[in-house]
């Protein structure tokens, strides 16, 4: 019990796991598609969960992160309201910031939860929210 509470502690603050990054194709037009739906738009800010995204092994150190096949996106609340002026086109994403997955995790279907997405009007910006974690779902 102890070994897990300090591997899920340790993950939170990005100390251990693997890192986790867009692929070079994540297919961000599918979260750029449920940002819209849920009215997520530019100069906006929201704490979400992401239902559904694939989870590659790039190499012994790294996973890539894929947006298809996501499900949807859960609001769990605004940090920002911004202008609802829209989202970027063609979407454009930095690299998630300090995102690390469990040393030991398959690749799969994953969600994500608490995610920090900020939308500005050159990009979209994911970071990890106060209890950020990744859930596996199952194989692909």
């Amino acid at each position: 019990m102890g070994r897990k509470i300090e591997n899920k502690f340790s993950l939170l603050f990005g100390q251990k796991g693997k890192k986790l990054i867009l692929a070079d194709e994540p297919q961000i037009h599918k979260l750029q598609e449920e940002l819209i739906r849920k009215k997520i738009y530019c100069g906006k800010s929201a704490v979400i969960d992401i239902s559904c995204v694939k989870i590659f092994k790039a190499n012994e150190e790294t996973f890539w992160l894929y947006f298809c096949p996501i499900k949807g996106i859960e609001v769990e609340g605004f940090v920002q309201h911004g202008y609802n002026s829209g989202i970027p086109a063609p979407p454009y994403m930095e690299e998630l910031e300090n995102f690390r997955i469990q040393n030991n995790a398959q690749e799969g279907i994953w969600n994500m939860k608490n995610v920090l997405v900020i939308i500005t009007k050159e990009k979209i910006v994911l970071r990890k929210g106060a209890d950020f974690k990744l859930e596996y779902v199952g194989p692909m």
